[in-house]
């Protein structure tokens, strides 16, 4: 009578044993490699973005508009550069940044107040999305032979109150810092970057999608509506390719 093969598992396999797990581990392969590609088809885009790794020296001038870090290129006086300092954090929190951004150890690249209106020279790498710029700041400089560029504002846009609806993001992780830089497993991430300070967003549903910089009346710098589908109501300006949504009242709707 021939013994019933028995698997020990400091011992070989018996040979009766061999075909069957054999085809165990084959059909356990099998079954890993369509659970990956059908994973990974259900997956969202995660964008056109870039964040070059060479760095940049750009002048320009230098000026904080509603909270928000800009720079308006000399060469190119009609678009404009959203502004961050590296990590997690807004350049120049304690005075240019929203309130979330002033506590305690902002962080941050600390900026003179007094640049606001001025000549900057920054030296820093870029990140772009569908022609909208930013720069993470290394260094930021006065220049006071070159004349600053006129600061008045721009108009809304849109003449009045207009709604949007899309997903919060933060600005910095949309443009290029992380794929995907949307969507819920990016949400702890991005509620990180809003409570440093760096610009809160809106990304609405359309293909490309359009973004706006979101600041005015935004409890807690977005942090708390990061990943959600929100509508906010208020006026749209525009710098260059940059716009952004001056929300006017703390009505944010799901």
């Amino acid at each position: 009578m021939n013994p019933t093969p028995f698997f020990v598992g400091y011992l070989a396999t018996p040979r009766p044993l061999r075909p069957f797990h054999r085809l165990i581990a084959a059909l356990l392969l099998a079954w890993l490699l369509c659970a990956g590609l059908t994973f990974a088809a259900f997956q969202a885009d995660a964008g056109p973005s870039t964040w070059a790794s060479e760095s940049i020296e750009m002048t320009g001038t230098f000026r904080c508009f509603e909270g928000v870090a800009l720079i308006h290129a000399i060469d190119d006086p009609t678009d404009a550069f959203l502004l961050v300092s590296p990590n997690k954090v807004a350049l120049g929190a304690p005075w240019c940044g929203p309130p979330v951004a002033a506590g305690p150890s902002p962080g941050g690249l600390g900026v003179d107040p007094a640049l606001n209106g001025s000549t900057v020279t920054i030296r820093g790498t870029t990140l772009e999305r569908t022609g909208i710029r930013m720069i993470e700041v290394a260094s930021i400089v006065p220049v006071v032979a070159v004349p600053p560029l006129p600061m008045s504002s721009p108009p809304p846009l849109s003449g009045g109150l207009v709604a949007l609806t899309g997903e919060v993001v933060d600005s910095k992780c949309f443009l290029g810092a992380m794929k995907p830089g949307t969507g819920s497993t990016h949400r702890a991430c991005a509620a990180l970057c809003l409570a440093g300070g760096i610009p809160a967003g809106l990304v609405t549903g359309e293909t490309p999608p359009n973004f706006f910089v979101l600041t005015g009346n935004l409890p807690d710098n977005g942090a708390a509506l990061v990943g959600e589908t929100v509508t906010f109501s208020g006026e749209v300006v525009a710098f260059g390719t940059i716009r952004i949504l001056i929300i006017d009242a703390d009505d944010a709707r799901p």
